[in-house]
């Protein structure tokens, strides 16, 4: 019994050995990417976050750090996506609307609403963890403006394009009477020119039939 318990705690002393040490690896890796992220090496730092997080997939501050790092190059779905996987407060929450505002562009206009609308959303929320802060409330009109603007202009592309529709519909219907017109118009040259080779046909007979005879002779 004596031999199971020690055999028992070794085992325990094993794991947490193991634990220590890949926490150990993690806080290593954090740090050589904090230090290429300081000199702008994103894609470096991003390689040792990465590696970091396949030791420790659920620790939301490397997500943050990803974030981060892919939000200063510009790659703002993916930094979007990993702030959605870090603490939600203040700062992330901020980031994360910044990231939405600035994927809009380039996008079709229903997307940039859409992207618009959930950078608005992200602002709010940040707004609950830190009302006074005047950047998030900026970023947040600014966002809000932004959005009616966009709506405004998607209005106007659809008022625009059922007016070409329309014009296109009666142009249409117009090219379609004008067709019915000139087919009906040739039926009726077709019938006409029937009638004119009968008649043509009429006076030809007639004229074989009362032909007056060319009489020289003297009158009786």
């Amino acid at each position: 019994m004596k031999s199971i318990n020690i055999i028992f705690i070794c085992l325990i002393y094993l794991i947490s050995c193991g634990f220590i040490t890949n926490g150990e690896k993690v806080s290593s890796l954090v740090k050589q990417g904090n230090k290429e992220y300081k000199t702008g090496n994103y894609q470096k730092a991003i390689e040792l976050y990465n590696k970091a997080l396949m030791l420790d997939s659920k620790n939301k501050k490397i997500n943050f750090n990803i974030g981060n790092s892919y939000y200063h190059m510009k790659e703002y779905d993916k930094s979007a996506s990993f702030y959605e996987k870090s603490d939600k407060n203040a700062k992330t929450l901020f980031n994360l609307g910044n990231s939405y505002f600035n994927e809009k562009e380039g996008k079709p206009i229903d997307k940039q609403i859409e992207l618009c609308n959930k950078s608005i959303e992200s602002y709010k929320n940040a707004m609950k963890f830190d009302s006074k802060n005047i950047q998030i409330k900026k970023n947040y009109e600014v966002a809000v403006k932004k959005s009616e603007e966009l709506k405004k202009k998607q209005e106007n592309q659809n008022e625009q394009q059922n007016k070409e529709q329309n014009k296109s519909g009666e142009k249409q219907k117009s090219d379609n009477k004008m067709t019915e017109e000139e087919r009906k118009k040739e039926e009726a040259k077709a019938v006409l020119n029937v009638l004119q080779q009968g008649e043509k046909e009429d006076l030809k007979n007639n004229r074989m039939r009362y032909v007056i005879p060319n009489y020289n002779g003297k009158d009786w």
